[in-house]
């Protein structure tokens, strides 16, 4: 029997899928105030008996801060997926998620070992991976380490991380992926599917910053495929590319049939291959920091079907360039407004995220399994493809 934790994110609703289509027996946690619709939906782009196939999975609340809930699910528990964790970037969250997620983990752990579960395969992030000396890119060998522009969520997923190699330590079978940003359709209000609504909406303004980007699907089989493997006591950096945030809403909005816009200066043709050198911080959250200037509604570009032909040569998008000192400015203002509203929409995170640049090596994963990633071109094609679908005729 197979447990997944967050099976009802973008990630967790692709595993359960999978799951569901090889496996009998498929237990998934969620809260009780989870809205399970958009993982129907995400189950309706690849099946026409998604209904049937969610009613495989035991939908079961648990609370993960609480160890006895987490025991006892975990009985007659062959493999675990956890892929639950909370991701804010406000202030006043940090310190609640660095210890949600670092406590959740720590009890998966735990009641893995006091089950005897057979193998533990932990969701981990890029961001708790080490930063890369100058001229390569980061690998799994590298030790991340706090500095004062550290996020709170890559303390968590750093701390997270610590819990299960002390399981492993202690015996446990298990394996780590440190995914980049996962690109995939749903949850289109939320996480990184909500670039496609901002691009659909009518952004104009987009930074340099560079990170790694990598397609749901891609994830889903990777973990799968370690699961089912020998492999232990290891962790596997899943990246299909590094691009800037503006290379990726430029091809978001060719895919979503904004050709022919432009703004006042071209791509630097710096990044977008995998593997360049990098300097600075992880952006850790899927595009905000990347994305300015959004006019209109969602939606406006849904009017044509999934054809999977756009991004032709012959189109282009040039968004404009936002400079570090507007950036910084909007988020002192930001703060200010913040102080009567008590919610930050940017904050000093989303600035430094905006303008570093992050770099990774999918080599370790590739050498192990043969994995190879659908580029990150093909896979913006594809969700833009389902956003269509999924907007035409909203206003």
């Amino acid at each position: 029997m197979i447990l997944v934790t967050g099976g009802s994110g973008l990630l967790g609703s692709h595993l359960l899928l999978e799951l569901v289509r090889e496996h009998e027996e498929v237990v998934a946690l969620k809260r009780p105030t989870s809205d399970l619709e958009e993982v129907k939906r995400v189950f309706s782009y690849y099946s026409g008996e998604a209904d049937e196939l969610f009613k495989l999975i035991d939908w079961v609340d648990a609370d993960l801060l609480n160890y006895a809930d987490v025991e006892r699910v975990m009985i007659d528990i062959d493999q675990v997926y956890h892929c639950a964790a909370t991701v804010s970037f406000q202030p006043r969250d940090r310190q609640w998620m660095i210890d949600y997620n670092t406590q959740s983990t720590a009890n998966i752990v735990n009641a893995c070992m006091a089950t005897s579960v057979d193998k533990l395969l932990h969701v981990s992030s890029s961001s708790a991976i080490g930063r890369s000396p100058e001229g390569s890119p980061a690998d799994e060998s590298m030790i991340w380490a706090h500095t004062k522009s550290s996020t709170g969520y890559s303390v968590s997923k750093f701390k997270s991380e610590m819990e299960v190699w002390r399981g492993i330590e202690e015996g446990l079978k298990a394996v780590i992926v440190n995914p980049t940003i996962i690109l995939g359709p749903g949850f289109w209000n939320r996480g990184s599917s909500s670039m496609f609504s901002r691009v659909a909406g009518g952004l104009k303004f987009a930074t340099p910053g560079v990170t790694g980007y990598v397609g749901v699907q891609d994830v889903v089989s990777t973990m799968t495929q370690l699961m089912d493997s020998d492999i232990s006591g290891e962790r596997f950096i899943l990246n299909s590319g590094d691009f800037s945030f503006r290379e990726v809403f430029e091809m978001i909005a060719v895919a979503l049939g904004r050709a022919g816009e432009s703004g006042r200066s071209s791509r630097s043709g710096k990044s977008g291959r995998a593997g360049e050198s990098g300097r600075s911080s992880r952006s850790g959250e899927s595009g905000r920091a990347g994305a300015l200037g959004r006019t209109g509604e969602s939606g406006e570009s849904g009017r044509s079907s999934r054809s999977g032909k756009s991004g032709r040569a012959d189109e282009s998008v040039s968004l404009k360039s936002v400079k570090p000192s507007t950036l910084r400015l909007l988020s002192r203002l930001d703060a200010l407004a913040g102080f009567f509203t008590r919610k930050r929409r940017i904050t000093s995170e989303h600035v430094r995220a905006a303008f570093g640049e992050a770099h990774f090596s999918s080599e370790k994963i590739q050498k192990a399994i043969g994995m190879e990633f659908t580029p990150v071109e093909k896979v913006i094609e594809n969700v833009a493809g389902y956003y269509r679908t999924d907007n035409i005729g909203k206003a």
